[in-house]
């Protein structure tokens, strides 16, 4: 690494929550330069565990919040430590700097899905994952980073989007420095860690530039559809894009809520090609009973909004319902 050059990775945890909002967790930090050292002494910050989610740096029989390392090999790792997870959806932003300048390459490993990601230099890579009921998900040793040496890199993926267009949904992808590449598979997953591969496109120009490709998925799921880009090359490399979603209802034009049953206390409402202005939503229970009444503004025809209900409110069946500007109502069954 040259002089002066400072290289960073910096991971922190947040949980994802039914808004699909996160909330920051913990983290940790890893910094590489010509004047550390690759022993563990004071300028190296043992880990303050706090008592919820832990996220840190696996040395030996201890835990890391910050280490300083002098240089980056190719039979370097970072090992990190999880502790206190729950059941819940979580996502890790890997920010990598200067990484490039000691020509390797970073990648995250997921133990418990077996995924590795590519961790581009001078971006920040996020990886959504979840724990479950399986004890494996909160292995404190699940995630850990390697590095490869850097031959070329084929291709660099600049941007993925996912968008609802009527019936569909339209990913686009955009690469530079696109040469050797034999195909790029287009991966779909419902909750942002178990993909499938849907479509295969051979069909790459491989002019050494920047490149625009697109596919649409004619068929959906209902709910959140997570999608990623995983380019082949031709010789046998691999990388992944960071992942899109976007939202699918029922039907072309609706109002949903998703998830139902509903969690955390949340409602979470999805406007799909509705007419925009104050909307007005109200709770009741199977009694009929009225529990809350809020005012939901919706600036363009597709949209979503939250409603936090009450500490007083208890689980069982409700009815929701929305009235639109034009005064006309309709009803969703809630489950809490």
């Amino acid at each position: 690494m040259p002089n002066n050059t400072i290289g960073r990775i910096s991971t922190l945890l947040s949980s994802v929550e039914t808004d699909s909002s996160t909330t920051l967790l913990d983290g940790a930090l890893m910094l590489y330069g010509n004047n550390f050292s690759d022993s563990l002494d004071l300028e190296d910050a043992k880990k303050l565990f706090n008592n919820t989610e832990n996220f840190g740096l696996s040395k030996g029989s201890a835990v890391y919040q910050i280490e300083k390392r002098q240089n980056i090999n190719e039979t370097d790792t970072i090992q990190y430590n999880i502790r206190g997870m729950k059941q819940k959806n979580y996502q890790l932003a890997v920010d990598v700097q200067n990484i490039d300048q000691a020509m390797t390459t970073a990648y995250l490993k997921d133990k418990f899905t077996n995924i590795e990601t590519t961790l581009n230099s001078n971006s920040t890579t996020v990886y959504p994952f979840s724990i479950t009921a399986d004890a494996a998900s909160k292995a404190a040793d699940r995630f850990m980073i390697y590095f490869r040496q850097v031959s070329v890199l084929p291709v660099t993926f600049t941007s993925l989007n996912a968008y609802r267009k009527n019936k569909t949904v339209n990913v686009e992808w955009k690469v530079e420095n696109e040469i050797n590449i034999g195909s790029y598979e287009v991966e779909r997953s419902t909750d942002g860690i178990r993909f499938s591969k849907q479509h295969s496109l051979t069909n790459v120009t491989n002019n050494n530039s920047s490149n625009t490709y697109q596919w649409t998925d004619v068929q959906p799921q209902v709910g959140l559809n997570y999608f990623r880009i995983k380019s082949m090359d031709n010789d046998g490399r691999w990388k992944y894009s960071n992942v899109a979603k976007v939202f699918f209802g029922k039907e072309a034009s609706a109002i949903t809520v998703f998830p139902n049953p509903v969690s955390e206390g949340k409602i979470n409402v999805f406007f799909t090609e509705q007419q925009p202005g104050d909307y007005t939503a109200r709770l009741f229970n199977n009694t009929g009973q009225l529990m809350k009444s809020v005012k939901l503004q919706q600036i363009g025809s597709n949209g979503n909004a939250v409603i936090n209900l009450d500490n007083g409110i208890i689980h069982g069946n409700y009815i929701l319902e929305i009235i639109k500007p034009d005064n006309t109502t309709e009803h969703i069954n809630i489950v809490y």
